[in-house]
């Protein structure tokens, strides 16, 4: 699934530091949830 910049920062900012950890490494990489 594809998500637009403007949701991704929208998340992003609510995040806690892990989940910013894990969704920086996963837009770097491009894994999706299941592969990670």
């Amino acid at each position: 699934m594809y998500v637009e910049n403007k949701l991704f920062q929208a998340l992003y900012r609510h995040a806690d530091a892990l989940l910013r950890d894990a969704m920086y490494l996963t837009d770097l990489t491009g894994r999706r949830v299941g592969d990670v």
